[in-house]
C-alpha cells in the first residue's frame, strides 16, 4: 500500500493481477491498472502476476509499481495511464529520491537506479549486490539504503556499500523518516532498530542507537507520518503499534483484520 503525498489517495495491490487507486471511504477504486508482464516471461511461469512493490514520487505526479512480472512500471495516477515500462528483473521494492529525480528497483538480480534526466529504458546505475535485497529508501543526497540480509547503504553513484549493519538478521522493512534524520529497521527478532542520521547521511555506528520492541511476531512494515514524529509498524500476527514523538513506547496499540505495510 502506498499514500500519495498532498492528498487522500491510496495505491494498493492484490492477488487479481490489478493495482487499485481509492480515495478513503468510497468502496469504488478511482483507477483499477493492468500491470503487464516482460517478452515471453509469462509463457515460463505459472504463478499469477503479482505487485510486491509500490511507491509514489515525492510530488505524486507518479506512481511507481513493480512484481514478478519484471517490469518497473509508471503509472498517472489522476488518469490510471500508464506513461512507462522499465525491464527489470522480480521486482522487490521500489523507491524514488527525495527530489524526485532518481528511482531506484530491487529485484532477483540486481539493483537498479534509473536517471530521469537521461533518455532510454537503461538504469544509469545497476549492481548485484550479492543477496537479496528486499526493502529500499532513498537518504540524503541520492544515497540509497536497502535490506534484506541485514541493511547496507551505497553512497550516490557507488556500487559498493560504505556501511552495513544487522548482517545475521533477516530485515522486513526499511523506512526513512521524511528529514532523512532518521533509518528505522525491521528484523525478524521482532524488533524496530532506529538510527540517527548524521551530516553525511550514515549512521555514526553499526549498532542501533535505539530499539523498540511491542510486538508479539515478525513486524512486516515500518512508515513515518508526514511530520516524521510518528512511526507506524505493522506485524504478521495482526498488530499495528504507533510509535510516538520520543519513539521509546507505543502511543496507540491496534489489531487488525489482516497485517499491513
Amino acid at each position: 500500500m502506498a499514500h500519495r503525498p498532498g492528498e487522500d489517495l491510496l495505491a494498493t495491490a492484490g492477488a487479481d493481477e490489478r493495482v487499485r487507486l481509492w480515495r478513503p471511504g468510497s468502496a469504488t477504486p478511482v483507477h483499477a491498472l493492468a500491470t503487464a508482464v516482460a517478452g515471453n516471461w509469462w509463457k515460463r511461469v505459472s504463478n499469477p502476476r503479482l505487485t510486491f512493490a509500490l511507491a509514489f514520487r515525492p510530488d505524486g505526479a507518479v506512481l511507481a509499481t513493480g512484481g514478478n512480472g519484471c517490469l518497473v512500471e509508471l503509472w498517472d495516477p489522476d488518469t490510471g495511464g500508464r506513461i512507462r515500462a522499465l525491464p527489470a528483473g522480480w521486482v522487490h521494492a521500489v523507491a524514488f529520491s527525495a527530489d524526485g529525480a532518481l528511482l531506484a528497483a530491487a529485484d532477483h538480480e540486481a539493483v537498479r537506479v534509473w536517471d530521469s534526466s537521461r533518455r532510454g529504458d537503461e538504469p544509469s546505475l545497476r549492481w548485484s549486490p550479492g543477496r537479496n535485497v528486499r526493502s529500499l529508501a532513498f537518504g540524503a543526497d541520492g544515497r540509497v539504503f536497502g535490506a534484506g540480509k541485514g541493511v547496507r547503504s551505497w553512497p550516490a553513484g557507488a556500487t559498493t556499500p560504505d556501511w552495513a549493519a544487522l548482517e545475521t538478521l533477516e530485515i522486513r522493512a526499511l523506512a526513512i523518516s521524511p528529514d532523512r534524520s532518521t533509518l528505522a529497521v525491521a528484523a525478524r527478532d521482532r524488533a524496530i532498530h532506529l538510527w540517527r542520521l548524521g551530516p553525511s547521511g550514515l549512521p555514526a555506528s553499526e549498532q542501533p542507537d535505539q530499539r523498540l520492541v511491542g510486538h508479539d511476531g515478525p513486524i512486516g512494515g515500518l512508515a513515518f507520518a508526514p511530520d516524521g514524529r510518528t512511526l507506524a509498524s505493522s506485524g504478521a500476527v495482526k498488530q499495528i503499534r504507533i510509535w510516538g514523538p520520543t519513539l521509546d513506547t507505543p502511543v496507540e496499540r491496534g489489531k487488525l483484520d489482516w497485517s499491513v505495510a
